[in-house]
């Protein structure tokens, strides 16, 4: 995900939990936090805080990370493969509302 946010130039932020927490999108109970709170949640956020040392994120003190932007789509590329191999020819995946295809439809059609 890192390697998707350097050239957004922070556009997609794997670090932006503590606000996605406040706004209460999670758990869909939803709220406007004010704008001082906002402003105190934007210091514990930064993807340039976060390093990929090889296989290891050195993640630091205070900072939340969210995957979830990219988290359903690597699950459905992932059947997809799946399915591929285990030589399944038409398959629709719908991953928490993430759409995967997978070969054609069985008539053929587009």
């Amino acid at each position: 995900m890192l390697e998707i946010s350097r050239p957004m130039h922070g556009a997609l932020d794997p670090t932006i939990y503590p606000l996605i927490n406040a706004w209460k999108f999670i758990d869909q109970n939803y709220r406007i936090p004010s704008e001082q709170e906002n402003q105190e949640l934007l210091s514990l956020t930064g993807y340039k805080n976060v390093a990929l040392n090889d296989d290891v994120v050195i993640v630091p003190e205070g900072i939340q990370m969210d995957l979830s932007a990219v988290d359903k789509g690597y699950a459905g590329a992932q059947l997809g493969r799946t399915s591929e191999k285990a030589e399944i020819t038409s398959a629709l995946l719908d991953i928490g509302g993430n759409i995967h295809l997978v070969g054609i439809r069985p008539d053929g059609s587009a």
